[in-house]
């Protein structure tokens, strides 16, 4: 495992691996949710698939934390719509699982309109190239979600999100 520093170093000068060691180090160490957010977010904005799964998934969870939010003083957002966007940026790296996500929450409107039709398109030879083991949860989630009378708040289990984080 990289040192924090050294994962630090390398992501100010533009690693996207390094920083989203950096992350996951943080995690990890139990810094701060803001802190480690802060970082996935660097890391996402260099490239890091991983890094906009990460907060697709928290956004998903209802624990996405707003950029502005500080250590003492914490703002989640309250809707599906940025974790749908971080979605869309990891499908547009190609990355199959977040294409996998953004078809779902097509399928049933969760921080977008619904489409059936553009879910079907998108949806399309997607499931080849992702793990059952992962898809499955993930619809449970959906789907729990979609009949969810609130917009944002379920805790996700920890093994569900290590598991798809380490797809």
């Amino acid at each position: 495992m990289m040192s924090l520093n050294y994962c630090l170093s390398r992501s100010a000068h533009g690693d996207k691996i390094a920083a989203y060691e950096a992350a996951k180090i943080m995690q990890f160490e139990k810094y701060s949710e803001v802190m480690v957010q802060a970082q996935l977010r660097k890391a996402a904005s260099l490239g890091s698939v991983d890094a906009m799964r990460w907060l697709g998934f928290l956004g998903l969870s209802g624990k996405l934390i707003s950029p502005e939010s500080t250590v003492t003083k914490v703002s989640y957002y309250n809707t599906y719509d940025h974790a749908y966007n971080w979605f869309v940026e990891g499908s547009k790296k190609g990355d199959a699982l977040s294409t996998f996500v953004v078809g779902t929450c097509l399928q049933h409107g969760i921080g977008t309109p619904q489409d059936t039709q553009k879910s079907e398109e998108i949806m399309s030879g997607v499931l080849d190239n992702v793990s059952i083991d992962v898809v499955v949860p993930i619809i449970f989630l959906i789907n729990t979600l979609h009949s969810s009378a609130t917009t944002c708040g379920k805790s996700l289990d920890d093994d569900f999100i290590e598991k798809i984080l380490c797809n």
